[in-house]
């Protein structure tokens, strides 16, 4: 589940997105991903996202272990039609054993998947101080809804009032230096 759950920290898509995800949606020339997003209309909307330095290696570790869908499965016993030993996608429900197992095994309590998508936006939105950025990797409509997935927390908003301390300290000093010109070029 390692490279499932670095994709969806990464790229901040819906855990369906990544599952159902086929190499047909990745479009390497363009250097994007097509998904369709949540949405009421059937088929919801299209939703693109580019593929970075990270997502191409991702990608390019999965490329050749089946070949429709890029996160599968190894099954580890015969079940019905399902083989041992063979690759499958997940389904709606295959991921949840191995995802609750590895939560226990490191201890974490009360983390659900869609947390990965928290966890972007959050990280999206630290690195660039964009909203509008960040609602458009996630493929919201409204910043309302992007507000409720990045988190701020007290040292961005810290950082962010030093940012601009510093901006308007160095707008004064040029302001004020300004101004000694002026004065010199009346003299």
């Amino acid at each position: 589940m390692r490279p499932l759950v670095r994709f969806c920290m990464t790229t901040g898509v819906r855990l369906m997105n990544a599952l159902r995800l086929t190499w047909a949606q990745v479009d390497y020339e363009a250097g994007v991903i097509a998904f369709r997003t949540k949405s009421k209309r059937p088929g919801g909307e299209r939703h693109v996202i580019p593929i970075t330095r990270e997502i191409r290696i991702l990608l390019a570790n999965e490329r050749g272990k089946h070949p429709i869908y890029v996160y599968t499965y190894v099954c580890r016993r015969n079940r019905g039609k399902r083989r041992k030993g063979q690759r499958y996608p997940f389904s709606k429900n295959d991921w949840r054993k191995d995802w609750k197992a590895a939560l226990s095994a490191a201890g974490i309590k009360d983390f659900r998947f869609h947390d990965l998508r928290h966890t972007a936006a959050t990280r999206l939105l630290r690195a660039t101080g964009n909203l509008a950025v960040v609602q458009r990797v996630l493929g919201h409509s409204s910043p309302t809804m992007t507000l409720r997935y990045a988190h701020v927390e007290v040292d961005d908003m810290r950082a962010a009032m030093e940012a601009a301390a510093r901006h308007t300290a160095a707008t004064q000093a040029t302001e004020t230096d300004e101004r000694i010109n002026e004065t010199k070029d009346v003299v």
